[in-house]
Order: structure tokens, then sequence, then C-alpha cells
């Protein structure tokens, strides 16, 4: 499959906000990481929180959501040390419940945003704390809230996959990787194993964020999953050079970059550095 780099560029900085534009600049070489660093401060609330960085949500109240995906673009930045992960680490400390999972506050229901983002409802709680735990694993790594979190979802675990979201499995293989416990290597590898069966039918998001989950435990691309992932990612390119997704127009320019860089992890394309 052909792809059209400077078409895609094109997109982003047609389309793209100003640090959407900073942060593609950033991961391929072109642009000051901590001026980068400095724009995506903008988007993080004084206790620590996000807001508005994931444009599925408009509202003001941090969102355990949002953190997560401040917490991807750090990780894509390389970014291990930084002010801004401290203060999120205090924050994902404050608001880990007793159990070990992380809700999204009641307060966030006055903005409006999708589903997904709803608290208090168990296939969401069990993906917001997957999820948070797969990036405090990545950038804030403590003992204490990573073996709260893992119980939490064990108590959920069907034997083959926990119950709820698809993102459950990539999040899964990070979450629950290198583990020397015997249940846990379990759900690793059957969240392994529901990737390379489920994968051809996932959003081309998801077909991303399993590349990025990928490449941090360190899947060469000779991997099945890695294979067939990247097969579906540059597949995905549309006729305006952006790449597609069935969660919104509004996200296909952070689709764009995000798939950009995983072809670049994997060396499909290069960094232009």
């Amino acid at each position: 499959m052909f792809l059209r780099i400077n078409e895609a560029v094109k997109f982003i900085n047609t389309f793209g906000n100003e640090f959407q534009k900073k942060y593609y600049r950033s991961l391929f070489g072109n642009y000051n990481i901590d001026q980068t660093i400095m724009y995506l401060e903008k988007f993080q609330n004084a206790d620590g929180g996000w807001f508005q960085i994931d444009p599925d949500y408009k509202g003001t109240v941090s969102s355990i959501t949002c953190t997560m995906t401040a917490f991807g673009k750090l990780e894509r930045l390389n970014i291990m040390k930084s002010p801004l992960i401290d203060k999120s680490k205090l924050y994902l400390q404050k608001n880990q419940k007793c159990d070990g999972l992380w809700d999204e506050p009641v307060e966030i229901l006055d903005f409006d945003p999708p589903y997904w983002y709803y608290p208090r409802i168990k296939e969401n709680q069990i993906w917001f704390t997957n999820g948070m735990l797969r990036y405090v694993i990545s950038r804030c790594p403590d003992e204490d809230m990573i073996k709260r979190a893992k119980n939490y979802l064990k108590s959920f675990w069907l034997g083959d996959r926990f119950p709820g979201y698809d993102h459950n499995d990539w999040m899964g293989i990070v979450s629950f990787f290198n583990s020397e416990d015997p249940s846990e290597k379990l759900i690793w590898e059957n969240c392994l194993n529901n990737l390379n069966k489920n994968i051809s039918r996932y959003d081309l998001a998801d077909v991303i964020w399993t590349l990025e989950s990928c490449y941090f435990i360190g899947l060469s691309k000779y991997e099945p999953i890695v294979q067939k992932a990247l097969k579906i990612l540059m597949e995905g390119q549309l006729d305006d050079g952006g790449f597609g997704t069935g969660y919104g127009e509004f996200q296909r320019v952070d689709v764009t970059i995000e798939a950009l860089d995983s072809l670049a992890n994997y060396g499909i394309i290069p960094r232009f550095k």
C-alpha cells in the first residue's frame, strides 16, 4: 500500500489546532519538545487532572479519560520526568477508590460527554481502570496503585476476556505484561489472543492504540498482531490524506498524527530527522 505522507502532513497542517501542529512536529524532530510540553500544560488543572485534551470532552472538570489521553501523548513524546507527570500522579493517587478502581466524577455529566465517559457504570469503570493502569505503568509506576488496580480488574475477569469494551485487550497487554503471577500471565495471553482474533473489526483508532501498546512492551514488527495492525493502518488513509475513524471527524487529526507516529515507530516511514 502506497502511503501519501506529504498529503497526511498537509491534512494535519490544514485541520489541526496549534497544539496538534506542535505535537506532530515534535514527534518528527522539527519542533522543540519543551515548547510542546508548555502548550500541553494548558490542558492540566491545578489538581493534576486533565481536561479537553480529548476532543470528545468539552468540560473543565478533571477527567480520568483526558488524563489517559495526556499520558498517551507524553508516552509518544518519550517524556518520563516532568512536573506534569508528578502532578498527575498525585491526582491519580487521590482519586483511586479503595477497591482500586478509577471512575469519572459525576460533575462531568454537566458537560454532556459521550456515553463512554459516564461514571458509575461498571463497563466504563473497568476500561477507565485498565486504561489508567496501562499509563501508570508507562509514565509513573507506583506499586500500590498498580497492585490495587490489578486486583480490581482481576475480580471481573471472565476467563478469556474482560466485560465491556474491546479497549481492554490493547490495554491489558500492557497492564498485565511480564508478570510472574500465573493468573496475570493468563490474562495477558488471552488479551493478546483476543487482539489477534478481533483486530480486523476494530476502528482504526483502536488499531493505532494497539500498535502503541505493542511498541511499548517491545513486540517486534514481525509479531503477528503487529503485522496485522500495520496492514490495516496502511490501508486506512483516505482521499484527503488524513486517516479515518468512526469516532468522529473531530478525532481525525489526532488519529492521523498518531498513525504516522506508529508507522515511524515500526520503521515503515522515516522520522524526517
